[in-house]
């Protein structure tokens, strides 16, 4: 990630497999949540969501989504509605 140029891109992050959520900010139940609005179970989880949306201020991050155990066609139809 480091040698691609994120500036004006627009990341929506999403996972396929865990249980933990992304989540904007460490542990406050209160913020925004990235993922599907999620309780974070997983301190490193959040934390790297925090991490990476101050590494990359330039890019428009939009809400993203935990696909634990989707389809096939259950991602085929997120993405298409993206």
């Amino acid at each position: 990630m480091e040698s691609y140029d994120f500036k004006g891109k627009t990341v929506i992050p999403f996972a396929t497999s865990g249980g933990s959520s992304i989540k904007n900010g460490r542990s406050s139940e209160s913020r925004q949540a990235c993922l599907n609005g999620r309780v974070v179970t997983d301190e490193g989880i959040a934390k790297a969501c925090e991490d990476l949306k101050a590494a990359y201020p330039d890019v428009n991050w939009k809400e993203g989504k935990l696909l634990n155990r989707a389809s096939k066609q259950e991602l085929e139809t997120w993405v298409k509605g993206l």
